[in-house]
């Protein structure tokens, strides 16, 4: 269920651009920037070639919605261990 409310997160962010919580630099030119948590799903932000990525961390999981073609996209998730 968490899973799902945190896609569900993740796709009503897809055209937003407001300020980070906190923001963490991995590498010269890489950013991450954590945008929020609720009920234990925090939601993530980084650039990649210009456009905005969104993912989530629910208890070692994360989830993403990529482009599959033109106004395709899909959802992707992988689940760790916690």
């Amino acid at each position: 269920m968490k899973l799902i409310a945190a896609l569900l997160i993740a796709a009503a962010l897809s055209a937003c651009s407001g300020k980070a919580e906190e923001s963490r630099s991995a590498g010269v030119d890489f950013k991450v920037d954590k945008l929020f948590t609720v009920d234990g799903c925090t939601v993530y932000r980084f650039t990649d070639s210009g456009a905005y990525r969104y993912f989530t961390n629910c208890s070692g999981s994360a989830s993403w919605r990529e482009a599959c073609g033109k106004h395709c996209t899909r959802d992707v998730s992988v689940n760790g261990g916690a």
